[in-house]
């Protein structure tokens, strides 16, 4: 949810400029009623106000999502063969770039702990800008790719569900 206090015309379907949790990046309108953020306000913490629209996007912001789409597939691909030249037990599940390039985000899984210092040493060289590897849990790597479950459904972890609660051995009995 966010706050629209330049009154900015908007509508579902347009390009914004956004303050995320990770840096600037580019946000889709889904919906506009101030009877929603209302109704939403308790999904927001205590004593924080929702982040603020920055502006609208230009053409130069679309295209430089464009480029930094490219970007992170060469990131991909090189993040591949570096794991594979230093023998490194992990599994590559999404890169994320910032739209400004400050931060390249890596997210992966791995069984165990990882040692990854050499690997984030030849990612900051070959890239030149700040690397972020994060380890993630099998629901958040089917939140990030979707899916269909097996009811025929879209998957509820990409779905609707926004923070995973731990499941114990109890409640799969």
């Amino acid at each position: 949810i966010y706050s629209n206090p330049q009154e900015y015309p908007l509508s579902p379907d347009d390009v914004v400029i956004v303050q995320a949790d990770r840096g600037i990046d580019l946000g889709l309108v889904n919906l506009v009623d101030d009877r929603f953020a209302e109704h939403n306000k308790n999904s927001i913490e205590e004593g924080q106000e929702p982040e603020e629209i920055i502006r609208l996007a230009r053409q130069d912001d679309l295209d430089r999502s464009s480029d930094n789409r490219e970007f992170e597939k060469e990131a991909r691909d090189f993040f591949r063969e570096e794991v594979k030249r230093l023998e490194v037990e992990m599994k590559l599940v999404e890169v994320e770039c910032q739209l400004d390039r400050r931060k390249l985000t890596f997210y992966f899984t791995a069984d165990s702990r990882v040692d990854f210092r050499e690997l984030v040493k030849s990612l900051a060289q070959k890239f030149h800008t700040r690397i972020d590897l994060r380890q993630i849990g099998a629901r958040d790597e089917s939140k990030r790719l979707g899916g269909i479950g097996i009811c025929g459904r879209e998957l509820c972890c990409s779905s609707w569900i926004r923070e995973f609660k731990p499941v114990t051995t109890s409640m799969m009995k």
